[in-house]
């Protein structure tokens, strides 16, 4: 996927500009977890509004700094894997940093409550 960064805005600022129920949604969960992957010290501090020049849309991404100092960003993980026959919905949804989120992968995490 070949992404040109269009124009980043923090995330304190910006709150309502996602006008797509799926961006909503994730701002709504990231709002929730106080910014932040729940498993690691990264938050979320800009969202990078990107041009997908070989699909000629818009994809808006969450920008986080990883323990290596790198501009990584926050995915969407499913806290029961969908292979582990995992739902779709909210209940079943969290946002981690990329690297928390490749680290977990498929597994199941338990959380100390």
């Amino acid at each position: 996927m070949t992404l040109q960064l269009i124009d980043t805005i923090p995330v304190h600022s910006a709150k309502e500009c996602h006008s797509y129920r799926y961006f909503r949604k994730l701002r709504a969960l990231l709002k929730k977890q106080k910014w932040g992957c729940p498993n690691c010290s990264a938050f979320a501090f800009e969202i990078g509004i990107y041009y997908n020049i070989k699909n000629h849309g818009f994809i808006i991404r969450y920008h986080t700094i990883d323990s290596n100092g790198k501009l990584s960003y926050m995915t969407k993980d499913h806290i029961i894997p969908k292979s582990k026959e995992g739902k779709n919905n909210n209940l079943n949804i969290q946002i981690l940093c990329e690297n928390c989120n490749q680290k977990k992968a498929d597994k199941l995490i338990e959380r100390s409550k």
